[in-house]
């Protein structure tokens, strides 16, 4: 992993030209910093590095793509970048058979249906020709599940390398791999003459195999798809490049039958838009089929892989050491399953000098929640222009909506969770809700759920009492800010009730076993099975009871312990509404009179409309709808019918003055989607609860900066000592965080000899000691101190390197030499008188000891002369300036 200027490794965050001037006095605001906030579509990188500088447009919120785009940004004092890992790339690999028919052209086969294949593609891809080439130093490969810049791969950093280093470039390995297990298979054959592999037809004829690429056109992953095919193309393997947009990779990739042929590996993207601390959902989400895709209707992982997926979504743990052990069973496994090759991460945003400051996210940067609710001017007020590379791509609906980036960025600025992580530390905090956790030790007694708590009712859709001895591991209680709508009317705990009970009706199959969900289900999923995220199921799974404890004040009983109190807290938010429950009602009437569906691919697999309330036919028909709905209330929800009436007319108020029927809660109210000008307006909502300042204290993130003294004479056998330093940025000593220490040899660097934690000596100091014995260990050679330290208020892993020259210790040699030779003396003394006769012998003894001690520091001293060399010529060459190394949407 080539990563080294100088002789220091430094995979810290990189805030280059990004110094935020903290905001002065200024007149109370609630909301946001600006007035509004202006979404337009900007595909050309360079241009929009020129609107930018031009002030066209205030930030960009795609990562810049190219070196010559990075170079450009960092060099123009009319702007600033931010560099964050949570850019990620990696191969798609389908592993689903092709149902051969007599309409499949010849030529197509799938051989990633072989999991040895799948798992050989790590091997065939040098990703550090990827991120210093392709990329030109602005990303870092990305080997296992989690990146070096995420808190799990910090937690279990030499776990983690380990895998870095049985899974990095071998072509010639995953070429014998690929060539033995298709040799195997019947369905193919090679042509040694040409180098070509063939597969059978539906008739059983051979013919040219060729794989179906689909390579994304907008960026990088064009390049990265090319270099791949290239090397698909070295195996023998014909490749059908597919440069195709978002838009028409999606409904081939994710929407499309699995099983035609139509494709059988993509070059994906993923924004990790929210720095995460504790990742136990990533596993199911990426290789045990949460995210959704049309392939695992079709296709079932290993069953360890799916047990170690589902123990770790529903903590199926008592403790920290079986989650790590879990979490690292999940990885390993999925390296070996293949479904997801990872092959880089790594982004750099840019935004205008005139953007004064804007809280981002360690993993997301300007993606990040809280970005566009928080940027501002040097003066309050104006209007914020923010370019994105494509917009209107996934429909908009709160449950199964904003499934693109670019959609789920402009939902951020206009939608509130009750909790989200903390864009530094990836902890749940309050958005719109406070808490308090009861989680004892699950090797405790469970909790005993009250008999007036309730839970839901499927013969009603509504809620019923608990029965008597239901038990949980948790309780949380929540208190709610609520405020008001974008409509105007009182954001209430009926909506949470509503949005609870609504969890069940779309994430409930039928249960003949006498579950919660019944024998009849939800009645939303009955005519959408894939209405729920994996978080709404998941919910629907570890909720045992309710109870209202006030207007604001709820607790809510799981069956779900973690080791992270925060995150139990956050499986409350697909309970919490993002739209009133009139607007939630009015669209699923499109969804029970068959007009539309909630999910995509529930829409793509019946030629239906996904649901999207902000545009298209699905708005239209909750147009048509809209005046038989007037009286309507919930089922199973004793709603007042006068307020309802109330909430109606504010809802249809809402859609005459603003044109869809998607009124939040956010700090900014959706005003215009402009489907023409493919352009999106929102307004600060001058009723939202909260000041405008209420995230000003994240605006610098506290990231520990690690420094070394320089380098101690490490001599073999003998003690030595190192000393780090610790200050934030901008200076003052810094003392929040932990720290792991590694001795790594360069010629096995994935094996550490040696680890420890430091020893503090003041305040912003460390000592790091080895012993004798440890050092006593090392021969003649240049090694590399790791240090891996992860602060308390920022997550992400800072690992900073020194190198040292272990040489032998001569002067103990020399000491040792002298002491025998003293010795000598004195017994030749001794025996002089008795002995004058052999004086010429001893004199010639003496003469020939010394001779020794003259030969031995000869020999010490060649071996540091060669000590010397061997480092010089292992220390490597300065690499090509770019980027040091720094809750998923697709990109």
């Amino acid at each position: 992993m080539k990563h080294l200027l100088a002789i220091a490794l430094v995979a810290v965050l990189v805030m280059a030209g990004f110094i935020v001037a903290m905001p002065g006095a200024r007149a109370q605001r609630t909301g946001a910093m600006v007035d509004k906030l202006v979404w337009y579509e900007q595909p050309n990188q360079a241009q929009a590095l020129v609107d930018l500088t031009s002030g066209a447009m205030d930030v960009y919120m795609f990562p810049l793509r190219t070196a010559a785009d990075i170079a450009s940004a960092r060099a123009n004092s009319e702007l600033k970048t931010i560099d964050v890992g949570g850019s990620l790339n990696n191969l798609f690999l389908n592993p689903v058979p092709v149902t051969l028919t007599g309409a499949t052209p010849d030529g197509t086969g799938n051989p990633f249906t072989h999991q040895e294949i799948r798992e050989a593609m790590n091997w065939v891809v040098d990703r550090d020709f990827i991120s210093q080439e392709i990329a030109g130093g602005s990303q870092f490969p990305h080997i296992t599940l989690e990146n070096r810049l995420n808190p799990e791969y910090g937690r279990d950093a030499v776990f983690a390398s380990e895998l870095e280093r049985q899974y990095s470039f071998d072509f010639d390995r995953g070429r014998t791999i690929i060539f033995n297990t298709l040799d195997a298979d019947s369905n193919y054959q090679y042509d040694t003459g040409r180098g070509k592999w063939m597969v059978k037809n539906s008739a059983g004829v051979y013919h040219d195999l060729v794989l179906n690429f689909v390579i994304r056109t907008e960026d990088i992953r064009k390049d990265i798809g090319n270099y791949v095919a290239d090397q698909l193309g070295k195996l023998g393997f014909g490749v059908n490049r597919m440069i195709l947009s978002g838009g028409a990779a999606f409904a081939i990739v994710y929407n499309g039958p699995p099983e035609t042929g139509a494709w059988q590996l993509y070059t994906e993207g993923w924004a990790a838009t929210a720095l995460t601390a504790w990742s136990d959902s990533d596993p199911n989400f990426f290789s045990c089929g949460g995210e959704g895709s049309n392939i695992w209707n079709m296709y079932t992982p290993p069953a360890e892989l799916v047990t170690v997926c589902e123990d770790l979504l529903n903590a199926q743990y008592t403790n920290l050491a079986e989650r790590q052990a879990l979490f690292e069973a999940a990885t390993r496994l999925s390296l070996k399953d293949g479904v997801r090759v990872w092959i880089t991460a790594g982004g750099t945003f840019a935004l205008s000098t005139r953007v004064t400051g804007l809280v981002y996210d360690l993993s997301g940067g300007t993606w990040g929640f809280l970005s566009s609710r928080t940027a501002r001017f040097a003066t309050a007020g104006g209007t914020m222009t923010i370019g994105q590379r494509l917009q209107y791509l996934s429909p908009w609906n709160p449950w199964q909506g904003f499934g693109w980036l670019y959609d789920a960025l402009q939902a951020y600025a206009f939608t509130d969770p009750a909790v989200w992580p903390h864009p530094h530390t990836g902890l749940y905090m309050p958005i719109r809700a406070t808490y308090s956790v009861n989680a004892p030790d699950p090797t405790l007694p469970p909790l005993a759920v009250p008999t007036d708590a309730q839970i839901w009712d499927s013969t009603t859709s509504g809620f019923k009492a608990v029965a008597s001895g239901v038990t949980a591991k948790s309780s949380v209680t929540y208190s709610f800010t609520f405020g008001t709508w974008h409509d105007g009317e009182t954001f209430s705990m009926d909506d949470v009730l509503y949005e609870l009970a609504l969890v069940y009706r779309r994430a409930c199959a039928p249960d003949t076993t006498g579950g919660v969900c019944g024998t009849a289900g939800g009645d939303v999923y009955a005519k959408d099975d894939d209405a729920a995220t994996f978080a709404s199921i998941l919910l629907k799974d570890i909720l045992r009871g309710f109870k209202v404890l006030s207007p604001t004040q709820l607790q809510v009983w799981y069956d779900y312990w973690n080791v992270d109190p925060t995150t139990i807290a956050g499986e409350i938010n697909p309970a919490f509404p993002s739209t009133p429950w009139t607007a939630s009602e009015l669209a699923l009437s499109v969804i029970f009179d068959d007009t539309c569906r909630i999910s995509e691919v529930t829409a793509a697999n019946e030629g239906r409309d996904a649901l999207d309330m902000t545009k298209g036919a699905c708005r239209d028909r909750m147009d048509t709808n809209l005046p038989t709905m007037l009286s309507h209330l919930p089922p199973g929800l004793n709603f007042d019918p006068v307020d309802a009436a109330s909430r109606w007319a504010s809802l249809s108020n809402f859609r005459s003055t603003y044109g869809h029927f998607y009124a939040s809660n956010g700090p900014f109210i959706l005003t215009k989607v402009d489907e023409v000008a493919v352009q999106t307006t929102m307004d600060v909502d001058p009723n939202y609860p909260f000041d405008a300042d209420k995230y000003d204290a994240f605006l610098v993130p506290r990231v520990p900066q690690v420094s070394f003294s320089p380098a101690p004479t490490v001599l073999i056998g003998a003690p030595a000592q190192f000393v780090v330093h610790t200050s934030l940025q901008g200076g003052g000593a810094y003392d929040q965080f932990s720290m792991t220490w590694l001795v790594i040899d360069p010629a096995n660097p994935q094996n550490p000899l040696f680890q420890g934690s430091p020893t503090k000596i003041t305040d912003g100091e460390y000592a790091i000691t080895l012993t004798g014995t440890q050092t006593g260990g090392l021969t003649p050679a240049a090694y590399e101190l790791r240090t891996i330290t992860v602060g308390d208020e920022a997550a992400i892993p800072v690992i900073v390197s020194q190198s040292f020259i272990a040489f032998p210790d001569v002067q103990n040699i020399q000491q040792i030499l002298q002491a025998q030779i003293d010795s000598l003396k004195a017994q030749l003394n001794t025996a002089r008188q008795d002995q004058a006769n052999q004086t010429a012998v001893s004199n010639a003894q003496l003469a020939t000891l010394q001779t020794l001690v003259i030969g031995s520091m000869a020999l010490a001293i060649i071996a540091i002369i060669v000590a010397v060399v061997v480092v010089m010529r292992a220390m490597p060459r300065r690499p090509k300036e770019g980027m040091k190394p720094p809750a998923e949407e697709e990109i």
